[in-house]
């Protein structure tokens, strides 16, 4: 990189209107994001995994998120309304939403059956490849406390 990158907002803000051109790239510390739009019907809330849809260039959404080949990032800081404009972590620690069981360090992760940007437990009857997500804390979550960190480098 030549330069220092100067940005009006922050990597947490979420817009309603594009702030910088879609597919920019930014590094905050030692993150790396990239600058997207939430195509999809719902919230993609913090900690979730999301994929492309597909849609236009750089649009993002938690719900095709089904297979290893297809994780983009995640939404580290905020979550995003449908509509909203936000930084997608691709390389870094973050918090990552597990589903209903707790991924410890060392162990191997999956997308969630349930189509919501979650990560389970990697076994073999899964019938999914393992993420390529290093779980360096014990990912939980348990009601609506989410705790452990992973690091991505996507």
């Amino acid at each position: 990189m030549l330069g220092a990158q100067v940005f009006k907002e922050s990597v947490s803000a979420v817009t309603n209107t594009p702030s910088v051109e879609l597919g920019t790239v930014r590094y905050d510390g030692e993150d790396k994001y990239i600058y997207c739009y939430n195509a999809s019907n719902s919230v993609i809330e913090q900690g979730a995994c999301v994929t492309l849809s597909g849609v236009t260039g750089y649009s993002v959404t938690c719900s095709l998120v089904t297979d290893v080949g297809n994780i983009f990032g995640a939404v580290k800081n905020v979550s995003m309304d449908t509509g909203d404009y936000g930084w997608i972590l691709k390389k870094g620690f973050t918090v990552l939403l597990a589903s209903n069981t707790s991924i410890t360090p060392g162990a191997l992760a999956t997308p969630d059956d349930g189509l919501n940007g979650r990560i389970s437990l990697f076994t073999l009857s899964s019938g999914q490849l393992p993420l390529d997500i290093q779980v360096v804390q014990t990912l939980s979550t348990t009601g609506c406390a989410v705790t452990g960190a992973a690091y991505l480098d996507l």
